[in-house]
């Protein structure tokens, strides 16, 4: 699965989980990772380091 994070809409992972889950009788394994590109990487690393 890839998001951008934005999951304000249904189906909510958690539901459409809960839902596959019951239709095919198993239980699934969760890891959830979160990746930034290099740009958004360098951009938050410049925040870090301005002083308000």
């Amino acid at each position: 699965m890839v998001t951008d994070e934005g999951e304000n809409s249904a189906p909510y992972f958690v539901d459409a989980d809960r839902n596959y889950c019951r239709s095919w009788g198993v239980i699934l394994n969760v890891v959830s990772e979160q990746v930034m590109l290099e740009g958004m990487r360098q951009h938050h690393r410049h925040l870090a380091e301005t002083e308000w």
